[in-house]
């Protein structure tokens, strides 16, 4: 989940079913609604006449029926998180993996859904789903009532990281007197320790004091343009549309058809059709700071520009704010907060409202 797609109402929702639902991940609205309108045709014509609030949540568009007018504003909620999970339980009904990372990060709207989907659902399906989340109050957490496994993850203790760090060894030339002191800096962190050892490929003897150190350090090892390139990126999020990157970045030489490039940064960046993301946040978050601020402020224009316009316009504000847009911000929120409300999204709302009051 993408911190900048908090105020963004059933954003993360929308990615994981549409995954589920086999609709393009970048397709439009409108494109998205067609689809889904097909999928229920095929797996549960029933539920056509709720295919509008299936919609909501699917970041679709799909033109209200009798039914859906007719529900409440204040029941339009539940009504829809009732209406996906019986269209997955038609249709997703294989055995499956499921993984939510940075749950914190979740929306609110999406983190109901995903909440209720899992407390209806899991005691009936094949699935395992797996929830990364390093605080247990913010997006999607047991708390919400879905029944789960809890598990903290505790540093490795020295045995546990010595036997990692000498099976990382097996691969890179590390000299043995090194691991100890390979172990001790990375604290039982395994991510950490990984990349020590990696380190020594091309800083042999060196034992930086961060993983961020060692990230910015491989970053700072990047051609000049590509370097920048990485960090223009950063602007974007964790995870963005070929067509915002090419809307905002071509003019500065990176665009989406640049194979080379991406296979240039491939140890950073993923890429999935039309969709491009990090690998992790950490290297968003490093990238990021190597942007002056003036720099910031630029590519955040330039996103907020590509934007403009666009439904639902949640992420509109958080980037005309970092732009220091004022006046623009203001309004952009209040219209963002008033079309979460509509879609059920209270919470959401709630944060764009404060979001224009700051």
């Amino acid at each position: 989940c993408d911190p900048y797609e908090r105020t963004s109402p059933y954003q993360a929702a929308s990615v994981l079913l549409r995954r589920i639902l086999g609709i393009d991940p970048a397709a439009s609205p409108e494109r998205a609604g067609a689809a889904l309108v097909d999928v229920i045709s095929s797996a549960a014509p029933d539920l056509l006449d709720w295919a509008p609030l299936i919609a909501v949540a699917v970041n679709a568009t799909v033109g209200m029926t009798a039914q859906t007018e007719q529900v409440a504003p204040r029941y339009r909620r539940v009504r829809t998180q009732q209406a996906v999970a019986d269209l997955l339980a038609a249709v997703a009904t294989e055995p499956a993996v499921v993984v939510i990372e940075d749950a914190e990060h979740m929306d609110d709207a999406s983190a109901e859904l995903t909440a209720a989907l899992l407390s209806r659902m899991l005691p009936a399906h094949p699935w395992l789903v797996i929830v990364t989340t390093g605080d247990d109050t913010a997006g999607l957490h047991p708390g919400r009532g879905y029944d789960a496994m809890h598990l903290r993850l505790a540093p490795l203790d020295v045995p546990t990281a010595t036997k990692l760090a000498a099976r990382l060894a097996e691969h890179t030339p590390v000299p043995a007197h090194l691991l100890p002191q390979i172990v001790e800096r990375a604290a039982g962190n395994p991510m950490f320790l990984a990349a020590l050892v990696a380190a020594q490929v091309t800083n042999p003897g060196e034992l930086p004091r961060s993983v961020e150190a060692i990230v910015a350090a491989r970053i700072d090892g990047l051609a000049p343009d590509d370097r920048h390139a990485l960090r223009y990126l950063s602007v974007l999020g964790d995870r963005f549309s070929a067509d915002l990157l090419d809307q905002t970045l071509a003019p500065l030489g990176v665009d989406s058809g640049q194979a080379e490039r991406w296979r240039r940064l491939s140890e950073f960046v993923t890429v999935d059709g039309r969709t491009f993301g990090f690998r992790n946040a950490l290297v968003r978050e490093v990238a990021y700071e190597g942007l002056t601020f003036r720099r910031r402020r630029e590519l955040r224009a330039q996103v907020a520009d590509a934007l403009d316009g666009e439904r639902p316009m949640a992420l509109l504000p958080l980037h005309l704010i970092r732009a220091e847009r004022w006046a623009r911000a203001w309004a952009t929120a209040r219209t963002a907060a008033a079309d979460a409300r509509d879609r059920g999204a209270n919470a959401v709302a709630a944060e764009l409202y404060d979001m224009a009051l700051r």
